[in-house]
């Protein structure tokens, strides 16, 4: 039987750390983007709550109800989602 060369090892090797890492390296990124849009989604909820509270009594009122109702139902949060679909 013929035994692989060397340098054709040497590659084989290379080349299963490399898919090792890129995999670790794309698990990093994915995680790091869906913390990121997660904590995004807490300021959402907090900076329609503050318009709310300055809202004038029309169809932009009943849109920003519907938007924080519409945060709350995505955290499981039904008691509050609730509240603000009166």
């Amino acid at each position: 039987m013929n035994k692989p060369a060397k340098t054709e090892v040497i590659c084989r090797v290379r080349i299963k750390y490399l898919d090792y890492f890129m995999r670790n390296y794309l698990a990093l990124l994915l995680s790091l983007f869906l913390y990121c849009s997660l904590s995004a989604q807490v300021l959402n909820k907090d900076s329609l709550l503050r318009l709310l509270t300055v809202a004038k009594e029309d169809t932009n009122k009943i849109s920003l109800l519907f938007n924080i109702e519409k945060e709350y139902f995505f955290v499981n949060d039904f008691d509050s989602a609730l509240y603000y679909n009166k």
